[in-house]
């Protein structure tokens, strides 16, 4: 209920009522002057309703259902989706009814991800609710295989193979196999451990390229081969490098406010080096907080210096102040290396760090998310100046997850006009906000962000753990970038023309009935009607290429063109200048339906990569996929060993070898073998380098060496 306050004479005077109704007070139904009316129904919060759980498969796409969320007073209600557990996923739209995503695939196990669901409605938000899609495990996935990443070594230098990275999605037991695919032939310690050493040749000529494939098994599946390169330089030898050591390990950076950190905010951790190193991976530092270890995870190199951060959770607590024992730092399956020789690892003891009293922890506390900074990430699609239709992007970093609700807006100068670029997407703590430049936009100098220009416009930006806590929206300015000026009166005009990056011909030849494919790029989102044309010089004939847009607003066309019995080009295909033509359709700029592109570009010239005609034939080199271990025999005692064949090659291979004395070798009477020694040794001899040789027709050979 309400007073309704009135004014009126008592006893002689004016004054309002409520003040003298101890003097003048007579039953409001009897004066009709203190009126109690009903007050507005109470503004409830709306209700969230995230939906029912849901079982999926792996690579499904799933609907997440805010449309049983209500509202009492039947106002319009906005919606804000975030993620709150499982593997990350990116949701389609964090302020739709019913976004949807991809779910992840190749998991090692079943795996639930959880969604929270706010809406607001009349300024008011819902408490949240929450949503569980449990994921389904796919059956026993292939594993993957990796070789580890190419080196360069020294002559002699011990070499060791690297299949740390292999990995299988349902983290069953991996088991290797190693195999020689190419160079001058060396033994591997082993060809079915993780990490395999070998000796790199010596006494090279020329430079010497090994490549060794990797295949991995897990449970009868076996992955698809990768492949490493060690290149060994003729007459390197091996300098004396002195391993990095640590020189310091310290924090940087502070709690947000006093001398305490609150859940979800960072601590970051830089590990220094005596010298520059390289980092594989993501190596950790371990944190002791309270009686709990947390990890620091690597995230940036400069030189000598590594940086790690951790964010707090909300168990974390620690009264005395974050610590770093002794020898924190920890490879999790990366490297730490010298820059300069990426054969020496770092050394990694270093002292312990004490409880830093400036750096507590306490997972309860909740500070409000603030702007870490404010900055436009686009940059125009060519040269320094934005074009019609082109869109600006600003991100907003803030210190921690945050939520959006509604459309706020980051508010741009450009030349003497206001523009708000709206709310586009969340991931965790940066807010991405775009704008399409409009025709009237210009700006010569470049565009302009103003401090705190951050609007809600109605909505809110909070913290996705305290979900009632609005972030702090101060900020400072962000000046004019002369590589960011503004022109929007400007025609759509083309870019570049390429054929399709990834789309080669087999052998470098199309054929007939083969389709090639080709992109036309302009400087900003066109719209295209008819059947426009771009002529294509085949030999000596134009023929044309069909096009069409890539998608409903885009600046990248295709085109086609299905090559036809006896066309030729053995030089490759070209593009004439100026080869793009309406054929009676036409392409204007996407944002106003009318102004014309203009279609003027330079020629694309033959590419030897895309000839036309018969495909040339295919020189296909013989190798050995398997080691012969070394053989030791005893004279007078009869032996038989069938040796390894050698795989690819052109046509039927052919092979030779000159055993031992006693011993005859028998060439292969099929394709499963290379030969075989049998006899018996007449006389001893010392340990002796045997070559079997593979011959294809053609005369590419391929050696397989073992002692005997």
């Amino acid at each position: 209920m309400a007073f309704e306050l009135v004014t009126r004479t008592c006893r002689g005077s004016r004054f309002p009522w409520k003040r003298l109704r101890a003097l003048c007070f007579v039953p409001a139904f009897v004066l009709g002057v203190l009126v109690f009316v009903p007050a507005a129904a109470a503004q409830t919060a709306p209700t969230a309703n995230a939906g029912a759980d849901q079982t999926v498969t792996e690579g499904a796409t799933v609907t997440l259902d805010g449309s049983g969320s209500s509202d009492s007073a039947n106002r319009a209600l906005t919606y804000a989706w975030s993620q709150t557990g499982g593997a990350e996923v990116e949701l389609s739209s964090t302020g739709a009814v019913r976004p949807s995503f991809i779910v992840p695939t190749r998991l090692a196990a079943n795996a639930t991800l959880t969604f929270s669901l706010t809406v607001t409605a009349g300024g008011r938000d819902s408490q949240p609710d929450t949503v569980a899609i449990t994921v389904t495990a796919g059956s026993d996935d292939a594993p993957t295989a990796d070789a580890g990443t190419d080196q360069t070594v020294y002559e002699d230098a011990m070499v060791a193979l690297d299949g740390t990275g292999s990995r299988d999605p349902e983290g069953q037991a991996l088991t290797y196999a190693w195999s020689q695919t190419g160079g001058t032939s060396v033994t591997l310690s082993s060809a079915s451990g993780v990490s395999p050493t070998f000796t790199a040749p010596s006494s090279l000529t020329a430079t010497a390229a090994l490549t060794f494939s990797l295949t991995v098994t897990a449970s009868g599946t076996a992955s698809q081969p990768d492949t490493v390169t060690i290149t060994v330089p003729a007459g390197s030898t091996t300098p004396t490098t002195t391993a990095p050591t640590v020189g310091s390990v310290g924090f940087f950076g502070s709690p947000y406010r006093g001398d305490t950190y609150g859940v979800g905010e960072r601590i970051s951790v830089a590990v220094s080096f005596n010298t520059v190193v390289s980092v594989v991976g993501r190596p950790q530092v371990a944190l002791t907080i309270g009686t709990r270890t947390r990890y620091a995870t690597f995230y940036h190199a400069n030189g000598r210096d590594t940086y790690f951060r951790y964010r707090t959770q909300p168990g974390d607590a620690d009264t005395d102040g974050i610590a770093i024992p002794q020898n924190a730092v920890r490879l999790n399956g990366g490297a730490i290396k010298d820059a300069a020789d990426t054969t020496v690892n770092a050394a990694l003891t270093h002292s312990a760090v004490t409880a830093d009293s400036d750096r507590k922890v306490n997972g309860r506390l909740v500070y409000p998310p603030r702007q870490a900074w404010v900055q436009i990430m686009s940059s125009p699609y060519s040269g320094d100046t934005y074009k019609l239709a082109e869109t600006v992007t600003v991100n907003v970093r803030f210190n921690k997850a945050v939520r959006v609700i509604g459309t706020p807006s980051v508010e741009l100068t450009i030349g003497t006009r206001k523009r708000q670029a709206r709310y586009d997407s969340t991931i965790y703590s940066r807010v991405v906000f775009t704008y399409a430049v409009q025709a009237a936009d210009a700006d010569a100098d470049g565009i302009s962000i103003n401090a705190n220009a951050i609007r809600l416009n109605g909505g809110a930006i909070k913290d996705v753990v305290a979900t009632n806590t609005d972030a702090v929206l101060t900020h400072t300015a962000v000046a004019a970038s002369t590589a960011q000026k503004v022109d929007g009166s400007l025609a759509p005009a083309v870019s570049h023309i390429r054929f399709h990056p990834s789309l080669l011909p087999s052998g470098g030849t199309y054929t007939k009935g083969d389709t090639m494919r080709l992109e036309v790029w302009f400087d900003q989102a066109v719209s295209v009607s008819g059947s426009p044309r771009l002529g294509l010089q085949i030999g000596s004939r134009t023929r044309q290429a069909s096009g069409q847009l890539g998608a409903t607003y885009t600046r990248l066309m295709f085109f086609s063109y299905r090559v036809q019995a006896g066309e030729a080009d053995t030089d490759g295909v070209a593009i004439g200048t100026n080869a793009l033509t309406l054929n009676g359709g036409s392409i204007v700029a996407a944002i106003d339906g009318t102004t014309n592109a203009v279609l003027t570009h330079d020629a694309v010239a033959a590419d030897a990569t895309r000839k036309v005609g018969r495909p040339a034939p295919v020189d296909r080199q013989p190798f050995f996929t398997a080691a012969v271990a070394e053989q030791i025999y005893e004279v007078d005692v009869p032996v038989g060993v069938t040796l390894p064949a050698a795989v690819g090659g052109d046509g039927v291979l052919s092979y030779t070898l000159a055993p031992p004395a006693g011993l005859t070798y028998t060439r292969p009477a099929d394709t499963t073998t290379g030969g075989i020694i049998a006899g018996t040794p007449t006389a001893a001899q010392a340990e002796t380098t045997y070559t079997l040789t593979a011959t294809d027709v053609d005369g590419d050979t391929a050696a397989l060496a073992f002692s005997i």
